[in-house]
């Protein structure tokens, strides 16, 4: 597949939480509840005997002024004998060109790179997972930025609030 298969367009508009709207309507129905400062907690089922998935999220625009939107969820997923994981999952704005790794910095210092998933017509997905142990910098960091390019040598910086992950993350484990 060539850079130009990859590459798509598409303009976000609309209201706070579009993004959000967006993965609930692939998701299943969406309940807003708890406000954990930068972060509001939400949770998908598709039916109401379904088993309900919960995260917390936040949406920004990018720092450059473009008016472009990216949603950040963070889910924590725990099962029978198997480690918790904490995931970021970030839904990027079409146009962006998703072939390159997407850089990811914690209190402006960079933690890594990350690919995407794949896109649908509400954006692009790239996840970020980590462990127990791996978590706990992000619970006491300040900031996370995801650089994401849109030509070769140009990036978009989505910056992201970590005040209230904490709180978050206690209510996701419960």
């Amino acid at each position: 597949m060539n850079r130009a298969q990859l590459m798509v367009i598409l303009v976000l508009n609309g209201i706070a939480f579009s993004t959000v709207a967006a993965k609930a309507q692939d998701e299943g129905k969406l309940t807003l509840s708890d406000k954990h400062k930068a972060w509001t907690l939400g949770c998908y089922a598709k039916t109401a005997k379904t088993v309900k998935r919960c995260g917390i999220h936040q949406e920004t625009v990018d720092s450059q002024g473009r008016g472009s939107k990216a949603a950040l969820f963070y889910v924590v997923k725990k099962g029978d004998n198997v480690a918790t994981q904490y995931v970021f999952e970030f839904l990027s704005p079409l146009g962006l060109l998703v072939d390159r790794n997407m850089e990811i910095e914690l209190d402006r210092r960079a933690v890594g790179e990350t690919h995407f998933l794949y896109c649908k017509q509400n954006g692009c997905r790239a996840d970020f997972d980590l462990s127990g142990n791996e978590i706990k910098p992000y619970l006491n960091g300040r900031e996370m930025i995801f650089r994401v390019k849109y030509t070769p040598d140009k990036a978009l910086e989505y910056k992201f609030s970590l005040y209230g992950l904490t709180s978050g993350t206690r209510q996701l484990e419960k």
